[in-house]
């Protein structure tokens, strides 16, 4: 009885595509995960930027005395002019302007710098203010804001509104 000292042809066939679909499996399985973190970050960035551009125009309709007549107002894209103060404490008038500029969210308070609160990569791509006039009691702005984050080849789009009273205007 002759030894075999190897692998016969068949075995080496055998062996090969096993491992080649083992390959297949964990390359494609990279690729996933690959999208799906890329996925994530876009979400978290879009849900960074529409925290922080909400929160920002909340603040300063609380701020707001007034919303003036230059403010364009239920189209796209709006702008919001507010006659404003720099804190609660603050009686002295400053006015404030949201607008979109070159895709960002964009501040100007007085005649201050334009100051961008959405972060790179990611685009307003709709931004309309509304007024909500309550007799002469009250006034509140709502807000629609649509915007897009993208990186490479992936994108996602989201909508956020909000509703909020100018307090000085009560």
């Amino acid at each position: 009885m002759k030894q075999k000292n190897g692998y016969t042809l068949i075995e080496l066939v055998i062996y090969v595509g096993i491992v080649a679909v083992v390959a297949l499996v964990v390359t494609n399985s990279i690729l996933i995960l690959n999208r799906t973190l890329a996925s994530f970050r876009l979400e978290r960035r879009l849900a960074t930027s529409s925290e922080t551009a909400m929160r920002r125009i909340v603040r300063e309709a609380h701020l707001a005395r007034d919303i003036y007549a230059s403010s364009t107002l239920g189209s796209s894209p709006g702008v919001l002019s507010l006659a404003s103060q720099e804190s609660e404490e603050d009686d002295a008038a400053r006015d404030v302007m949201i607008y979109v500029s070159g895709g960002a969210l964009t501040l100007r308070r007085g005649t201050g710098p334009a100051v961008a609160f959405t972060a790179g990569g990611v685009t307003v791509t709709n931004l309309i203010f509304r007024q909500i006039v309550n007799g002469t009691v009250s006034k509140a702005v709502k807000v629609e804001l649509t915007l897009r984050a993208s990186a490479g080849n992936a994108s996602t789009t989201k909508n956020y509104y909000t509703t909020t009273l100018l307090r000085g205007a009560y």
